[in-house]
């Protein structure tokens, strides 16, 4: 079945590579580049094999607003063969990592979980192992269980990961997963989720889940704290649901910028614990985009039942790089607590330099 799924992909994704035009239909295949997925528009009446293509052709044959893509084929001095080539590869060449890749980032969760698949499907997550290549003195060993700590060991070998794994709704056995790298093992579970009628919500819960198993581990590595694979279960079930429900059912304010509406997203689907007593708890963030050098903060004020009582966002320019907009994000609650007058209050941000700063 899978096999099925893949040559639909494949298919949808192959365009004709003209060489002597013989084994290409105008009308039928798709052959000109500039115009993918699109076949080119013939006029009434023409439905003919490409024999040759010159100017008087095209403008008998083709739409006008066709010609011009036609026409921007680079065509071989050499009588070679028309053959199928894959669209998305400047070779040419299909594969499965080109087939899938633009699936994951439309993946729907939140942009910093995406770029977090992103890095953990081209391996480049910073483990033990990959550090150890580059400084020597790094012990490689898994903080949980002392084996050699790999990307594939932290998420799917690891005693942590395969309890959570066994404890999650996926009841996932990561010794049934074929594959050995991340994009393909990625590619095998979401492709087995699709099948079922909440493919949707489980594929989500499966980024979750990695997210959480990576946060676990740096938490028990630095700070030497680890939790029940229970609760890390439960801790990314809650974020996903929190996640749906923020984008799904209580929409924001339509005033706010789409950068602004994703910071209060990703604040609401964070691990939340509530304020003491006569206490409120402000939480800042920030996003940044590297090509305008702008981004904007946002703070989001709530009481010990984790009911949302004030909040303030704004964009900023000229920022030169992500850590001083967290800062400024942190100044920003700080002000806006002093404003409100919480002066029993608490500030919390997820920038532990930016926190570290601050005491």
């Amino acid at each position: 079945e899978f096999q099925y799924q893949s040559l639909a992909g494949y298919y949808k994704g192959i365009h004709w590579h003209v060489g002597n035009g013989e084994n290409i239909f105008c009308k039928e295949d798709i052959w000109v580049p500039l115009l993918f997925p699109d076949k080119p528009h013939l006029k009434e009446g023409h439905d003919t094999n490409i024999t040759r293509v010159d100017a008087t052709i095209l403008s008998q044959n083709f739409e006008p607003a066709d010609v011009e893509k036609i026409r921007a084929i680079p065509l071989s001095i050499f009588a070679r063969e028309d053959r199928l080539v894959w669209h998305f590869e400047k070779s040419g060449i299909y594969s499965v990592r080109s087939g899938y890749w633009k699936s994951l980032w439309k993946t729907n969760v939140p942009s910093k979980l995406r770029i977090f698949l992103w890095l953990f499907c081209l391996e480049r997550l910073p483990c033990k192992d990959l550090l150890h290549h580059r400084i020597q003195h790094i012990d490689p060993a898994c903080s949980y269980c002392g084996g050699k700590e790999s990307i594939d060991h932290i998420f799917f070998s690891c005693p942590h990961a395969i309890s959570v794994w066994f404890n999650s709704p996926l009841q996932l056995r990561c010794s049934y997963l074929l594959s050995s790298t991340m994009m393909d093992k990625w590619t095998e579970v979401c492709n087995a989720l699709s099948q079922e009628s909440d493919s949707d919500s489980l594929i989500q819960l499966f980024a979750f889940l990695l997210w959480q198993i990576w946060k676990d581990r740096n938490v028990f590595t630095f700070n030497n704290m680890s939790k029940p694979a229970e609760e890390s279960v439960s801790l990314a079930i809650r974020s996903r649901d929190d996640f749906r429900e923020a984008t799904s059912n209580h929409p924001l304010p339509s005033h706010q910028s789409e950068m602004d509406q994703q910071l209060l997203i990703h604040q609401s689907q964070l691990s939340w614990q509530p304020p003491p007593l006569d206490f409120v708890k402000l939480n800042f963030d920030a996003a940044w985009d590297k090509n305008s050098n702008s981004g904007a903060t946002a703070v989001i004020v709530r009481d010990p039942s984790g009911s949302v009582i004030d909040w303030c966002c704004r964009s900023w320019v000229s920022i030169s790089d992500p850590l001083q907009l967290e800062s400024i994000a942190c100044r920003e609650a700080l002000l806006f607590a002093k404003s409100r007058g919480f002066s029993r209050s608490i500030i919390e941000g997820d920038s532990l330099i930016t926190v570290q700063a601050c005491r």
